[in-house]
């Protein structure tokens, strides 16, 4: 990165630096609005942002003697650029501004801080296993999905570990208020809605979101024993670019599955953290809700008549009779009174866990699966092959001509029809399927609309292609 980046961010103006940089990342860099852009348009929306906030004009006058010169928004885009924050090339005669992809990212990480989103743990649980449970289906094709699923459960560890971070913060700041009403505010604005998981109370359900955890767990301890999956998966890698020789790829393979694999094993950790937080906080509350009980309307009454009976006091009274609510009362004991001790508790061994073998059953029907799954998987080449062996040396054929045999090649004769669509394909340029009106046809295995398929001569493929 640029070595001036955070020079803006670290001056007097700093807030105002912040608050614009996000503003401009959003109206340029952001989503649909992403590219580049006339530097007069940058220049404008700086303008526009600094009248539009007095508070924003104030900050940047700080920055010089002269108010006026720290204000101007071409001095303001000049300091972003001498900083790195944008970039400046030539289109044409225009002057068009951009930024570059480190910054971009930076762009990208500051806005989630500043979003500050809640976790959905239901949503991120469920989407990492659905990609895991894949996985194994086509190893070599789906090798980067693994390095995607291991990036999102590192940043979904990191956000657990910021949670206990930001509630630590949020505790001093509530309890440092004596205002029972605002630590109230802070607790069902702050802590609750904005802080904790959006699904916070899903967890204790039976439903609850942990359920995909053990899948997870399960279906990564079968990958890190399968040796044609592991090997499968490194090429996959390799292939990808994802790594420069075997090796490499297999020993990152290895270490994303376990990084996979570790993340949902040690969950349970943070989350108790984050439940002895809220037990903590919330006897806090329970503390101040009771307090602002006794603290009602009645105290001043009583305050004021206390005042009435002072100014009422002659130069010999000493006594003011107050009436109290916390006289003591006579009250009866007995056996019911006295204090129950509590029990022992029973501390739980730890047990060592047994790690067992993996059923060869298991990988037998696993293996099979994905035999299965490869073999309906009818891509265009098979579609060509089983035409060719159909029609042989003729120019046409009825869809009656077709033999279908058994459940694949009824699943081919199914994409026939499919055959100006099929993607990644040329078939549509060498063969020609029309329809007919008439009695749908029917077959052991599908009721379709009858067709016929002939092949297009070479001199009309090269009229087209000229067309």
């Amino acid at each position: 990165m640029p070595p001036q980046l955070f020079g803006p961010l670290s001056s007097p103006a700093r807030r105002a630096y912040a608050r614009l940089l996000l503003a401009l990342y959003h109206e340029f860099f952001d989503g649909e609005a992403f590219g580049t852009h006339r530097k007069e348009d940058i220049i404008s929306f700086i303008a526009v942002e600094i009248s539009r906030n007095a508070d924003m004009a104030d900050e940047f006058a700080a920055e010089s003697h002269n108010a006026d010169l720290s204000q101007n928004p071409a001095n303001v885009y000049r300091r972003l650029l001498d900083a790195g924050w944008l970039g400046e090339h030539m289109q044409g005669y225009v002057i068009v501004v951009d930024i570059d992809a480190s910054v971009s990212m930076l762009y990208e990480a500051l806005d989630n801080i500043d979003k500050g989103e809640a976790i959905h743990f239901g949503g991120t649980l469920a989407s990492i296993e659905s990609v895991v449970e894949r996985l194994g289906e086509e190893p070599e094709d789906k090798a980067p999905s693994l390095a995607t699923c291991a990036q999102q459960a590192r940043r979904f560890q990191q956000h657990l570990t910021a949670i206990v971070g930001s509630l630590r913060l949020y505790e001093k700041e509530i309890t440092s208020r004596p205002d029972p009403a605002h630590i109230l505010a802070q607790f069902f604005d702050q802590f609750v809605e904005k802080t904790l998981i959006v699904d916070y109370k899903a967890l204790k359900t039976r439903n609850n979101p942990f359920r995909h955890r053990d899948a997870i767990i399960a279906t990564i301890s079968l990958y890190e024993d399968d040796e044609e999956l592991l090997a499968a998966f490194a090429k996959g890698y390799l292939d990808q670019g994802l790594a420069p020789t075997p090796e490499e790829a297999r020993a990152k393979v290895e270490q994303h599955l376990y990084l996979v694999k570790s993340v949902f094993w040690r969950v349970e950790e943070r989350l108790e953290d984050i439940d002895a937080f809220r037990m903590r906080l919330e006897k806090r509350i329970t503390r101040t809700i009771a307090y602002m009980g006794q603290v009602d309307a009645s105290i001043t009454g009583r305050i004021t008549s206390i005042l009435q009976g002072l100014t009422e006091l002659g130069p010999d009274d000493s006594e003011v009779p107050v009436e109290s609510d916390f006289t003591l009362h006579a009250r009866c004991w007995g056996p019911d009174d006295l204090a129950t001790p509590k029990t022992a508790v029973q501390k739980v061994e730890p047990a060592a866990m047994v790690i067992r073998e993996p059923n060869p059953l298991i990988k037998e029907y696993d293996r099979r699966r994905r035999e299965f799954l490869l073999r309906h998987n009818i891509k265009p080449e098979r579609v060509e092959s089983y035409l060719e062996a159909a029609a042989g040396s003729r120019a046409s054929m009825d869809a009656s001509d077709f033999t279908v045999e058994d459940t694949e090649q009824a699943l081919i004769f199914q994409r026939l029809r499919m055959i100006a669509t099929l993607p990644d394909s040329d078939l549509s340029s060498r063969w020609k399927v029309t329809f007919k009106d008439g009695p749908l046809l029917e077959t052991k295995y599908t009721t379709c609309k009858d067709f016929q398929i002939e092949r297009i001569a070479p001199e009309e493929r090269s009229n087209a292609d000229a067309v």
